[in-house]
């Protein structure tokens, strides 16, 4: 059988304390916490805050914001300078106009390297696959190469 369990009704507002110092009242965490938070200085932005500090903690991170995102519109106009791939103006001796070239190279990775067929058409790297010939590899690549 289920049993209800009458518990005893609770503020709506109860009353919280950091320490147990707070929840006695003691003379010593007065003093701590005097000492903590100054009086003059309070957590929200006061009329007398500002007008000592000069500015408010909100008004200087607005301004910080405002500040940061015009850095950035003005970054715009920064390019990287345009480059193109264009094919050869003197082609290598043994190639046929309108044949492939087949190059065997390797793709740097932190364990060591991918063994490559790079393929080419006038001088523009057209395809990469793996060199079936490797050993290791078995023309097999993964996804980046």
């Amino acid at each position: 059988m289920k049993h209800i369990f009458q518990h005893p009704a609770r503020d709506e507002q109860p009353t919280l304390w950091r320490t147990s110092g707070e929840h006695d009242n003691s003379a010593a965490f007065n003093e701590d916490l005097g000492r903590e938070f100054a009086a003059g200085l309070d957590r929200r932005d006061s009329e007398e805050n500002v007008a000592t500090n000069g500015m408010s903690r909100r008004n200087f991170l607005k301004l910080t914001g405002a500040s940061a995102a015009l850095a950035g519109v003005g970054l715009t106009a920064c390019r990287r300078p345009e480059a193109y791939l264009v094919p050869f103006t003197r082609s290598a001796e043994w190639a046929i106009p309108g044949k492939f070239l087949y190059y065997a190279t390797t793709m740097p990775t932190p364990l060591g390297g991918i063994p490559l067929i790079a393929t080419t058409f006038e001088g523009r790297p057209t395809k990469m696959e793996g060199n079936p010939l490797h050993p290791i590899s078995n023309g097999s690549t993964d996804a980046f190469a």
